[in-house]
């Protein structure tokens, strides 16, 4: 699986974790990857934990600069009408 959204100098900025949100609502697994410029200040752990939590979805791998996370999707229950 490759990264679909990339992480810059901004870090975990209100804009990225909406952006975050919005794959996690159509897919259960996304994958970020960390710009040189945006570990300046922290860690990529660090970064990994602190959008994880602010999305409710669950860090399940870090490799180097790269993570995944994991939500699962809510179904949305069709009510059988007669």
């Amino acid at each position: 699986m490759e990264p679909t959204i990339w992480i810059g100098k901004e870090g975990a900025s209100a804009q990225l974790l909406q952006h975050v949100e919005n794959q996690l609502k159509s897919r259960e697994l996304v994958k970020l990857k960390l710009h040189k410029s945006a570990l300046e200040k922290s860690e990529t752990i660090s970064i990994a934990e602190n959008i994880a939590a602010s999305t409710a979805s669950k860090l399940i791998d870090v490799m180097g600069h790269t993570f995944t996370l994991y939500r699962k999707r809510k179904v949305a229950r069709v009510s059988k009408e007669r």
